[in-house]
């Protein structure tokens, strides 16, 4: 047998969530994938929920570094005065694991501590979201309501557009783009 490091149960939970839902994750279940006993999981996680922890730790922690990353454009002078208004945003939003996001959000309908790691990603996000419009030299009224409305889309983006054959999501980038050129101004 194969000894499974804890990033590998993590990779594994991820992509079980986006193929199978979480459903699959199970310990039986993925232990068996990884090729270890299902004693190799409770002695890296102790309970299915340690488990859970470590793998909404780990998404939540990718958030931030998205963010952070994105934050580096957005304190650079030098990019922000040769991008396009909505660069900032495309660097950001565009570059989201939009199939993780989907699953996890799937997964925070029906498990409560899911729900409150969502709801507080959806904070931070939002909050950023917020920081690039602000960005624009805009009012922070007109900035508030226009970063709910980019986010909200994209999240409804990342559901919809995969069941509606006649938008794809570079349509849907395109419209959203649109849209928020002509709010900006």
């Amino acid at each position: 047998m194969t000894k499974a490091t804890i990033q590998t149960w993590l990779d594994l939970g991820f992509a079980t969530l986006i193929n199978e839902g979480c459903d699959g994750l199970s310990a039986e279940k993925m232990a068996k994938k990884l090729g270890v006993t299902r004693g190799a999981f409770y002695h890296r996680f102790g309970s299915r929920e340690g488990y859970i922890t470590a793998l909404l730790d780990a998404w939540t922690e990718s958030c931030v570094q998205q963010i952070e990353q994105s934050q580096v454009f957005l304190n650079t002078p030098s990019a922000l005065r040769d991008a396009k208004p909505l660069s900032p945003l495309h660097e950001y939003a565009w570059e989201l694991p939009h199939q993780l996001d989907i699953a996890v959000r799937s997964w925070s309908q029906r498990e409560p501590l899911a729900r409150q790691y969502q709801s507080r990603v959806d904070k931070m996000r939002l909050g950023h979201v917020l920081n690039i419009f602000k960005s624009l030299n805009i009012s922070m009224t007109k900035a508030n309501r226009i970063s709910q409305v980019a986010y909200i889309s994209l999240v409804g983006a990342q559901h919809v557009v995969s069941s509606v054959k006649s938008l794809s999501f570079e349509q849907f980038k395109h419209a959203l783009d649109t849209t928020l050129q002509d709010a900006i101004g």
